[in-house]
């Protein structure tokens, strides 16, 4: 992973890391603080080979060397029960011969002749009293033992006191200045861990880098809207809103992204149901018409149809009954709004809808929708569970997919959208969907001018007859154009 990878993780979850980081602090302080304060008390001893008054330099010499071995010796000597059983007898300790030795240390630093004796103890004032008692006993076993002379004079080692023991002011255990920070950075390595792998085994489309990751281009992001469901129509309910822009801002997209092509005919799919797809159809349409251009939205998702509903339509008849001869396309396009925007419902639900889009008819009223409208969208169904969007959008000019923020997997969207190459299918973009408010990619404020076109549309879906009538001289010469050319 780079850095960039890192950080990404880091602001994705950084609440995590945050939250980890002060139950480290907070388990750190708990724990110190119940934790019983422990002193230390130490003395050191002065380790020495004692020579005659006519010794050598070299025999000087040889006994420091022979000082240095046995140094090393008596660190064991120090926690043996020899030494540590006077002591418990002497100063009456609530405690064994081997939980002594548990307190008690013996060290010595390298190449020295210096050993120093440690007691750790809850109470100082004992701790220091141990440290010397320990010191007295291990010095008779010693001298008067273990290296004493044979002829019963003096030993030839000798021991001296460097550093008497004294109570201990400030506990070594616990250390609240040292482990404070320690818990601090434990748990902020904790916490991002947990993010790390929480990134690692999150399988949904989190960012446009998932997507980008797939190979494919985000064409735009529309804003999470918990009123999706009761108000799907935003552009129309709050056109001066954040989320009506980001979808101006699609269109946008979507002019530029088709900017070569004459005729714009576009199938909005996603990978699997609940993406926001239809939604985000219906809303793309109403912003291009905006611009003053013809625009055709037709319900192509002849399995579960909403587009009537949602736009506030009569659905009885539509796109089914064209493509089997019943009805023609002027019939059932209904005028929608101030604009140019006709919508075209999906009518009855056929038994047959992928063998009714891949048919020939749908192909010849592809070619009149081309001839009469700018822009026509169709909404289809989604990719994976059916073949139906596969089959519209091979005879269109492409495929608009849209994927749910938190929702769509990653997998489910690299293979919808590997499904739409194998079939030759051009990919216009992906719209991601659901993009939480004030996270960068999206407007964080509406735009305080607002243009004519961004005025509210009417109330009422249907246009007067006067409109209608206009609207069709406007698409003549264009039909006439065709035909003469034909």
């Amino acid at each position: 992973m780079s850095l960039s990878d890192h950080l990404h993780v880091l602001r994705r979850s950084w609440w995590l890391v945050a939250l980890v980081t002060l139950l480290g602090l907070a388990v750190t302080a708990v724990v110190s603080g119940a934790s019983p304060r422990v002193y230390e008390s130490s003395t050191q001893l002065f380790v020495s080979v004692r020579g005659t008054s006519t010794s050598t330099a070299i025999e000087v010499g040889q006994g420091s060397a022979a000082a240095q071995q046995k140094v090393r010796s008596y660190t064991d000597v120090v926690t043996s029960s020899r030494v540590l059983e006077p002591v418990v007898l002497r100063l009456a300790l609530p405690m064994s011969t081997s939980e002594l030795a548990e307190a008690v240390t013996a060290t010595v630093a390298a190449n020295s002749v210096v050993l120093t004796i440690s007691v750790r103890d809850t109470d100082p004032a004992r701790a220091a009293l141990i440290t010397d008692a320990v010191s007295e006993s291990f010095r008779d076993v010693v001298v008067g033992s273990l290296e004493a002379s044979p002829d019963g004079g003096a030993s030839l080692v000798g021991l001296e006191v460097l550093e008497p023991a004294v109570a201990s002011s400030a506990p070594v255990s616990p250390r609240t200045s040292r482990d404070l920070p320690l818990g601090l950075a434990l748990g902020a390595a904790v916490g991002y861990l947990g993010a790390l792998a929480r990134h690692l085994l999150d399988t949904r489309v989190r960012s446009g880098d998932d997507v980008e990751a797939a190979g494919e281009t985000v064409l735009g992001a529309t804003l999470h809207d918990p009123d999706a469901q009761l108000r799907p129509l935003t552009v129309q309910h709050d056109p001066r809103g954040t989320r009506a822009e980001a979808y101006r801002s699609l269109r946008t997209s979507l002019q530029f992204a088709d900017a070569g092509s004459d005729a714009r005919v576009v199938v909005v799919t996603s990978a699997l149901p609940g993406e926001g797809k239809t939604t985000t159809t219906a809303n793309l349409a109403v912003t291009l018409a905006e611009t003053g251009a013809r625009v055709a939205l037709v319900d192509a998702d002849l399995r579960r149809p909403r587009l009537a509903e949602m736009m506030g339509l009569e659905g009885a008849a539509g796109l089914t009954d064209v493509l089997i001869g019943r009805a023609g396309l002027r019939d059932v396009a209904q005028p929608w709004g101030r604009d140019g925007l006709d919508v075209v419902a999906a009518g009855q639900v056929p038994p047959n809808a992928s063998e009714l889009l891949g048919s020939t008819r749908m192909r010849e009223l592809l070619v009149e929708l081309r001839a009469t409208y700018d822009y026509v969208l169709f909404d289809a169904p989604p990719l994976l569970p059916v073949t139906d969007a596969a089959v519209l959008s091979h005879v269109a000019d492409g495929a608009l997919v849209v994927a749910a923020l938190g929702h769509t997997p990653r997998a489910r969207l690299e293979e919808a959208l590997a499904h739409l190459h194998r079939i030759g299918t051009r990919v216009v973009g992906v719209v991601l969907t659901m993009h939480p408010v004030g996270r960068g990619g999206a407007y964080s404020a509406p735009y305080a001018p607002v243009s004519a076109a961004s005025e509210p549309l009417v109330t009422s879906p249907a246009s007067t007859g006067s409109e209608r009538r206009a609207r069709g001289r406007r698409a003549a010469p264009r039909r006439a154009d065709d035909e003469r050319r034909a």
